[in-house]
């Protein structure tokens, strides 16, 4: 199957997590049953879009002029998309089945089948007002289709030593769940940083990267694994600033024997221990926590999700092995299991 057609107009990017100005609250009561993820499926404006694509190729092509937005409108005229889609048909026959593939950037994907044998790769963007912004249909090839998971089946340690909170993310938090969700992505992915007695994150007064007690902080292996992207040379900010341009600052991806791939964000520049292929230990330590991509201050991004990020990723549910887990009251709980949660704080046993 050839490529069908492309509008490419408008670019949308992953929003990364946002980091907290202030230490967030202890975390609730929650049971590893009760912290359960988002689901993955498409959210109404997204799947209200894919069916008037599919309807405008079956039944009537002049409908897709009518939920256009201004942008796309302002580069393709309606004539276009409907002469598209009546090829389509004369070409495939009626689209039939849709399924839901992820969602990345603001950009869902479907797989779409077709009458005679063929499938296709339907990536779709949606305004506010439910109107299509972007529309393309591509071949349909088997890479497309990655496993979903709902938590990691391999055995992880704590990705740092000593006492860390957690600052974002993690199940429970609630800028991660529901439909303000851009992205499948970070849906669970977790943001550690050092805090004092105090709850502060910093020695004296946090003008400097230095004076924050997580920058340069050994980042660790929690299982064997083997290196496959390697990102190393971004700038740290300045504690306050961030770089929106590369919002997962300096980044290094693990893959697990179980197809997990770990993600390690905000990383130190040039503290990178290891290189592409290298397989690594549990406990090895792989870089240094640092102050680079979209966040404040130093501290460091967790991920578990189902591909490298060369492809839309989908996160999981994180779940730790062996970590002992501090109390707002300060008494400690030895957890043999433990999903993150924000405002949580954790250290390995």
């Amino acid at each position: 199957m050839k490529h069908l057609f492309s509008i490419a107009l408008i670019a949308l990017s992953t929003t990364a997590i946002a980091q907290p100005e202030q230490t967030p609250p202890a975390p609730p009561a929650l049971s590893l049953e009760e912290a359960m993820m988002p689901p993955v499926q498409a959210p109404d404006m997204y799947m209200n879009a894919a069916e008037q694509v599919k309807m405008a190729i079956n039944n009537n092509p002049e409908a897709i002029g009518g939920f256009l937005s201004e942008d796309i409108m302002r580069v393709s005229p309606p004539s276009m998309l409907i002469d598209y889609v009546k090829a389509v048909k004369k070409q495939y026959g009626e689209a039939r089945e849709l399924r839901f593939v992820t969602l990345d950037g603001g950009v869902a994907q479907f797989e779409i089948g077709f009458d005679k044998n063929a499938r296709g790769l339907m990536k779709l963007g949606v305004s506010p007002e439910g109107r299509l912004t972007s529309l393309n249909i591509s071949q349909y090839k088997e890479e497309n289709r990655t496993q979903v998971l709902e938590r990691n089946t391999t055995v992880l340690a704590l990705p740092v030593n000593g006492e860390w909170y957690i600052l974002s993310g993690g199940v429970a938090d609630p800028s991660m769940r529901g439909e303000k969700i851009t992205s499948f992505q970070n849906r669970a992915a977790v943001t550690f940083s050092m805090l004092d007695a105090d709850k502060k994150a910093f020695k004296t007064n946090g003008n400097t990267n230095e004076d924050y007690m997580a920058f340069g902080q050994p980042v660790l292996a929690p299982c064997d694994a083997t290196v496959v992207k390697i990102i190393d040379n971004i700038d740290d900010n300045e504690p306050g600033s961030v770089n929106t341009t590369f919002a997962g600052g300096n980044t290094l991806v693990l893959k697990t024997d179980k197809n997990e791939y770990l993600v390690f964000g905000h990383l130190k520049k040039a503290s990178i221990k290891v290189k592409e292929g290298d397989k690594v230990k549990k406990g090895a330590t792989l870089a240094m926590v640092g102050n680079s991509g979209d966040c404040k201050q130093p501290s460091l991004f967790f991920n578990v999700q189902n591909t490298d990020g060369s492809t839309p990723a989908i996160g999981c549910k994180i779940i730790f092995s062996n970590v002992v887990a501090i109390m707002p009251d300060g008494k400690t709980e030895n957890k043999k299991i433990y999903t993150p949660l924000m405002g949580g704080k954790v250290k390995s046993n």
